[in-house]
């Protein structure tokens, strides 16, 4: 009996080859669609035209600055889980601004399915207060407006990390 001997011969050679490259497109695809379902890369849903309204952002920042409004937030959770964002507004002088209308979102960038409108009610002089049933744990994005009776505005951002 003789024993058949294995040659490798130039299209074992090309068939691991191939295998093997079609093994690592493979993986990188999954990972490719894995991060473009959970990230799709953009932060704003619009960057095009927030990029040709820049200038105007520069003056609504002036303005703001003008103004000397000074905005401070915090956020915590409640007795019963409810996140609870607490904002106080003053004006250049530290004196509360009282009677503003403050509106607010909770974003989570790169996921747009979240975010989270917020209602403030007004509590104290200058002291505004919205509460969430149901937010997640982890890093959230507040974006605020405070609008006076006389139509002047302060938007405020700010960066939460909540538990």
């Amino acid at each position: 009996m003789s024993k058949k001997t294995f040659i490798i011969k130039g299209w074992h050679v090309l068939a691991g080859i191939v295998g093997f490259f079609a093994v690592i497109i493979a993986v990188n695809m999954v990972f490719i669609v894995a991060a473009t379902r959970t990230f799709p890369g953009m932060s704003v849903h619009s960057p095009y035209t927030q990029g040709i309204h820049y200038n105007d952002e520069l003056a609504i920042r002036a303005a703001q600055k003008k103004l000397g409004w000074q905005v401070h937030y915090n956020a915590t959770r409640d007795a019963k889980g409810r996140l609870v964002v607490i904002v106080k507004i003053m004006d250049k002088d530290g004196r509360p601004l009282s009677d503003m209308t403050v509106t607010g979102l909770l974003r989570r960038r790169g996921d747009s399915d979240v975010d989270r409108p917020l209602e403030f009610a007004a509590e104290d002089p200058g002291l505004y207060r919205a509460r969430l049933d149901n937010a997640k744990p982890g890093r959230w994005f507040l974006f605020g407006k405070a609008q006076d009776a006389h139509g002047h505005a302060f938007e405020f951002r700010s960066e939460a990390w909540q538990r």
